[in-house]
């Protein structure tokens, strides 16, 4: 009987007196390559490898194949279904293109962190770095406000590329500055265009308030953003508290106008508080915290500072606000609504 006409292991083996060593090894690799094709899971490509002896060569492709998480890609290099390079490959690969969907800056480290489980990824694992910078150069090319910081950013990744041992950690310095300043150039981009703030007036606080020393680019960004919400709540309220004040204590809550105005005082309370998603008070809420508000709509700092941390306890099970920087924000103990 020839081990040609072997069509399944069992019967494969059960020639195995018959036929040489060298003949049945050949056979059984045969039989093992279409075993492959049938495999749904990195489980059952190792129980195949095994039962039929198959190399790494053989099962290479049909391991890339089935690994479509970073776990399972993992799970592939740790039993030596895939080598280095080929990982490396795949990663790269991923994040191109997660890179290229990115539409926030938020995305963008998410695509190319999600791979590294570290915030830190580009300092710390180069082989990603030109992914999330060219990431960053095509995502800050929809603002023309970013013009100038991408220009900046390109200059410094250039002189990085040419630099020496002797001025590397002094370009990386200059380049790492250059991504933060076009970072948060997106960022007073998409904050703008998510809060309805004036761009220009936005960065231009935001300046301000980055000649303090010890302040970072970012959290002068961040305390700018709200700051200006801040303001613009507190102007709300100026104009509407009283008129929306009448309508709470007086109208009954079932009424239209009733919902129409909790609806107006959640949004001005919102920007009130820098909150990071719509609020919507219920009656309970107002009127236990009426006084704050009453004393909010004056300007009073202390006041929007209690309100914030109400608002908190109202939505501790979903969100956790910034107390440090929103009283960060606050510190000079005034307010600008106008």
């Amino acid at each position: 009987m020839m081990a040609s006409t072997a069509t399944s292991l069992d019967k494969l083996n059960a020639m195995r007196e018959d036929i040489s060593v060298e003949a049945y090894n050949k056979q059984l690799r045969i039989l093992g390559i279409e075993a492959i094709n049938s495999a749904t899971s990195l489980e059952e490509l190792s129980q195949i490898q095994t039962t039929y002896k198959l190399k790494t060569e053989d099962t290479k492709n049909k391991a890339l194949e089935l690994t479509t998480t970073l776990n399972l890609l993992n799970q592939a290099y740790a039993n030596n279904y895939i080598s280095i390079d080929d990982y490396n490959k795949k990663v790269k690969e991923w994040v191109d293109i997660a890179t290229q969907d990115a539409t926030t800056l938020e995305e963008l480290r998410v695509a190319v962190g999600q791979f590294m489980g570290d915030d830190n990824f580009i300092d710390s694992n180069p082989l990603y770095s030109d992914e999330y910078a060219q990431g960053l150069i095509n995502l800050a090319s929809k603002y023309d406000s970013c013009a100038e910081a991408v220009a900046e950013y390109q200059d410094a990744l250039t002189t990085l590329a040419s630099s020496t041992a002797e001025n590397r950690e002094e370009i990386k310095k200059m380049v790492e500055a250059a991504e933060e300043h076009l970072e948060m150039s997106i960022r007073a981009e998409e904050a703008a265009s998510k809060h309805g703030l004036v761009l220009d007036t936005l960065k231009a606080q935001m300046n301000e308030i980055a000649k303090a020393e010890g302040v970072t680019e970012k959290t002068a960004l961040e305390m700018a953003i709200a700051n200006e919400r801040m303001n613009r709540g507190v102007a709300e309220l100026v104009n509407n508290w009283e008129d929306w004040k009448k309508i709470l204590k007086e109208s009954d809550k079932t009424a239209e106008d009733y919902a129409a105005t909790l609806d107006d005082l959640s949004a001005a309370v919102t920007e009130l508080v820098g909150w990071y998603d719509d609020l919507a008070l219920d009656s309970e809420f107002v009127e236990e915290n009426m006084g704050l508000i009453d004393k909010a709509a004056e300007g009073d700092v202390t006041s929007i500072l209690k309100l914030g941390a109400a608002v908190a306890q109202l939505s501790i099970a979903s969100a956790d606000l910034d107390a440090t920087l929103f009283s960060g924000s606050l510190a000079d103990g005034s307010v600008n609504a106008f």
